[in-house]
């Protein structure tokens, strides 16, 4: 929406906008626009080097994640977020693991 692109030029601005940050963080707890809110922050977790909310969004993209095939690409995302960003191969191991639970068949699971 409207309001998601300005808060999205607000931050690309000034990334330590505590207020747009925090509209951004509420319009994802409400699930308005998931995708392009998730984008936003994702930017600007990387840009504000800040990997534990990084993580905890792509954790949230693996709540949200409706289809087997969906949920293993999050949670493989989830692990490679824990191992490069935030240097935590036990959380890593353990999201590689739920991925092998959720689809054991799934061809990136097993590499």
């Amino acid at each position: 929406g409207q309001g998601l692109a300005s808060l999205r030029a607000a931050l690309e601005r000034v990334p330590e906008h505590a207020g747009a940050r925090q509209e951004l963080e509420s319009l994802l707890a409400e699930g308005v626009h998931f995708d392009d809110t998730c984008e936003a922050l994702e930017w600007l977790y990387r840009t504000l080097q800040a990997p534990e909310d990084l993580a905890a969004l792509f954790a949230r993209r693996v709540g949200r994640a409706t289809f087997p095939r969906e949920r293993v690409k999050a949670r493989l995302d989830l692990a490679r977020i824990y191992e490069d960003d935030v240097k935590d191969l036990a959380r890593a191991q353990k999201a590689v693991e739920e991925a092998v639970k959720d689809d054991p068949t799934d061809e990136a699971t097993l590499e």
